[in-house]
C-alpha cells in the first residue's frame, strides 16, 4: 500500500481502541450553537461530517465509513432503565467535491437521519451479511461519539469525573 494512503472497504485494520476526548472552548461552543440554530445540524452530525470531509481531503476517500454509537433504547421502558444498551451503526456517505461545506454537512446529517431507521439491526448480523465466513472484518476504522454534557461535577458534595474506557 502506498505510504500516506489508508485501506478502503472491505480491508480493515484491527481497531487500536484508543479515544481522544476533546472539549470545545466556550467561545467556539457558542459559535457552534449559532451555526446549529441557523441550520438543521446537530453536534454529532457536525463532527461526523467534519471527520468525513477530513478523510476525503487528506486521503481522497469519497465514501468514508464511520462507526456511530447509538443509545439503543427505543422504547419508554428501556429509556427508564439504568444501564448501557449501546449498538454501533456503520455509516457511509458519498462526499462530493462539488458541494459547499454547508451542503456536505447537511448531506451527512440527512444520511444519518435516514440510517437511524435501521439502528436496531444487530452489528454482528450486519457483519455476517457482508462477510459470511466471519473473516475478522471490521465495518469501520473510526468511531465518532459526541456528548453535549458536562462530564465533571459533584454528587452529594463529592467530586467526580467521568471517563470512557475502551
Amino acid at each position: 500500500m502506498p505510504k500516506g494512503r489508508l485501506p478502503s472497504f472491505p480491508v480493515r485494520m484491527a481497531p487500536k481502541q484508543r479515544g481522544a476526548p476533546f472539549f470545545l472552548p466556550k467561545a467556539l461552543d457558542e459559535k457552534c450553537g449559532f451555526f446549529f440554530g441557523k441550520t438543521s445540524l446537530s453536534l454529532n452530525s457536525l463532527f461526523v461530517g467534519l471527520y468525513m470531509l477530513y478523510r476525503y481531503k487528506i486521503y481522497g476517500e469519497h465514501r468514508p465509513i464511520v462507526g456511530i454509537p447509538l443509545l439503543g433504547r427505543s422504547g419508554r421502558r428501556e429509556r427508564e432503565t439504568f444501564g448501557n444498551y449501546t449498538n454501533t451503526m456503520p455509516f457511509i456517505q458519498r462526499i462530493s467535491s462539488e458541494d459547499s461545506l454547508e451542503e456536505s454537512l447537511l448531506s451527512v446529517s440527512d444520511g444519518l437521519r435516514q440510517c437511524l431507521a435501521h439502528q436496531q439491526y444487530p452489528y454482528d448480523c450486519l457483519k455476517k451479511e457482508i462477510a459470511p465466513d466471519g473473516a475478522g472484518i471490521g465495518l469501520y476504522d473510526v468511531c465518532v461519539n459526541c456528548y453535549n454534557t458536562n462530564l465533571q461535577g459533584q454528587i452529594g458534595g463529592i467530586p467526580y469525573r467521568a471517563e470512557e474506557i475502551f
